[in-house]
């Protein structure tokens, strides 16, 4: 079942984030959801590092080293990267 815009708001509060930004573990499980946690967000890691391109617009928009969570604007960077 989608959630409606409100139940996600209210599940991004929770967890204590501005609506729109992702964990970086949200992140990884997202783009990798055959794998472990712990594997996807290395893999999410190898990713970031191994494409400059990727890290250059990242750093573009704010993203520093063994960051926690993302905005929204860095989100974006990697839906275009997909």
């Amino acid at each position: 079942m989608k959630q409606t815009g409100l139940e996600k708001e209210n599940k991004e509060r929770k967890r204590g984030l501005p609506a729109g930004w992702k964990t970086r573990r949200e992140l990884a499980v997202e783009y990798f959801p055959a794998a472990d946690e712990r594997v996807a967000v290395a893999r999410l890691h190898r990713w970031i590092v191994s494409d400059p391109h990727l890290l250059a617009d990242l750093h573009r928009r704010g993203y520093r080293h063994r960051q926690r969570a993302f905005t929204p604007l860095q989100v974006k960077v990697f839906r275009r990267y997909l």
